[in-house]
């Protein structure tokens, strides 16, 4: 029954995603009428990325699968998810788990090279939720939520909560909504996320919560936005000059494993990879 209830696809359905493409023409069109900033190309490239993550997706899981049900056959506790309490420290724990998953994605290159792809878009808009990296099973995001797994909660919870801080993350990516009070002390929000997303040097690796902040409040990782601030998107240098899809997807593994072929021993090549950097 495992087998069969579990998906590590971001968007659990295909009918969430029709919905979310429908709410991002909805989107697309608003900003046309207001006259904002939109990118054809860039839609086009996102589209073409999602369509090749699910794809990947569906091939890694067949194989990730094994793994987790293997951690999962040697669990630590049999966990009662009919338990309310234990489906907050489900909630809890997965959002402690994607904060370091989320912020290591942006510290060690390594991660980053699947990453990169969703910071591509220079544009803010909902689509943007829906550019994701093709190779996350090669970056082995999924290791970061092995010890859940094995603590007792089934493979099929924990990334069935993924899924759902992803759905909820859909909206964060937008312009159009200003700050929200005091919501914006205990979630993430657009504001907390546009933050996120800026290139402005003092918002660099900032924010990294999924459905709550508190975590980046916890970590010394919070920045709030600015009033009036004019935030500009994408990637710099050579990785903001990429616009073909394929590209953007495997793009940054290249810049890394030149980085690795000049750097000097095999210590110093697996630190450009797995060591912290800016």
């Amino acid at each position: 029954m495992l087998h069969q209830n579990f998906d590590i696809s971001p968007y659990l359905s295909g009918k969430i995603l029709v919905g979310f493409l429908f709410l991002a023409a909805l989107d697309w069109l608003w900003r046309k009428k207001k006259k904002l900033k939109t990118s054809g190309q860039e839609a086009r490239t996102t589209l073409l990325l999602m369509l090749g993550q699910r794809a990947f997706n569906a091939a890694t899981a067949l194989l990730l699968v094994h793994v987790f049900m293997f951690v999962y056959d040697h669990r630590m506790f049999d966990i009662n998810l009919k338990d309310p309490f234990m489906i907050l420290v489900l909630f809890l724990g997965e959002e402690f788990t994607y904060y370091w998953f989320h912020r290591s994605s942006h510290e060690r290159r390594w991660l980053w090279a699947t990453h990169s792809v969703h910071h591509s878009p220079t544009v803010m808009t909902m689509l943007s939720a829906l550019r994701l990296g093709l190779t996350g099973a090669i970056s082995g995001v999924w290791l970061f939520f092995l010890p859940m797994i094995w603590i007792g909660f089934p493979p099929y919870a924990v990334f069935g909560m993924v899924g759902l801080n992803l759905l909820y993350q859909f909206w964060l990516h937008t312009d159009n909504v200003g700050k929200l009070g005091w919501l914006e002390y205990v979630f993430n929000t657009p504001s907390h996320h546009r933050v996120h997303h800026s290139k402005l040097p003092e918002y660099i690796n900032k924010n990294f919560g999924g459905v709550v902040i508190f975590f980046d409040r916890m970590f010394g990782s919070l920045a709030v936005e600015r009033a009036g601030v004019i935030h500009s998107y994408g990637l710099s240098g050579e990785a903001g000059a990429r616009t073909g899809a394929v590209s953007i997807a495997f793009g940054e593994w290249g810049s890394m494993f030149r980085a690795m072929g000049k750097a000097r021993g095999p210590g110093s090549k697996l630190k450009v990879a797995f060591g912290k950097w800016e």
